[in-house]
């Protein structure tokens, strides 16, 4: 047995203010909702259907279950102000800021079951696709200031070659 759809009047009953209902202007069918902040076409409900979506958001978990799980998200707050604090490490230790190195370590831990898994070239590969698209004004080229990464080609021996001027020179040591 199929449900029964409700009436625009039905519903608009229902919503109680929280919502208005009217027939879409452009497909009769539907029906316009307009809510605060909102205004959506939608295939006419069921009761059960409109009262959920008229609940939606309301009460998604109860006081008490938010109790439950606050341990919890404490806990997952502090290790990510943990890995904040590591970032701005690594930042240092690197002496420039990678703004995304917390996505990267998330990417990270979304994409391997092991952690031991990680490598030092999985790392490195990872921050570098991570990193500015251009050097620091300190490694830039000395011959006609170029900071474009794609422009500037480290050698096998550490030096860096310009090849928007042709200028090959060592980069400053850290």
């Amino acid at each position: 047995m199929k449900k029964q759809v409700l009436t625009i009047r039905e519903a608009n009953r229902l919503a109680k203010g929280r919502a208005k209902v009217s027939a879409d202007p452009e497909d009769a069918r539907l029906w316009r909702v307009e809510r605060p902040g909102s205004v959506q076409a939608h295939e006419p409900m069921t009761r059960e259907a409109w009262l959920a979506f008229l609940g939606a958001g309301e009460g998604v978990i109860s006081t008490k279950q938010a109790e439950t799980i606050l341990p919890t998200v404490r806990a997952a707050v502090a290790a990510l102000h943990e890995v904040w604090a590591k970032c701005r490490e690594v930042e240092r230790a690197l002496g420039r800021d990678l703004d995304g190195l917390e996505g990267v370590i998330q990417d990270m831990a979304a994409g391997v079951d092991d952690p031991e898994s990680i490598d030092v070239d999985y790392v490195r590969d990872a921050i570098n696709a991570q990193a500015d698209e251009v050097v620091a004004e300190a490694d830039a080229c000395p011959g006609c200031g170029e900071r474009r990464v794609d422009c500037l080609v480290w050698q096998d021996d550490g030096a860096v070659k310009c090849s928007t001027c042709g200028k090959q020179y060592a980069p400053p040591a850290k």
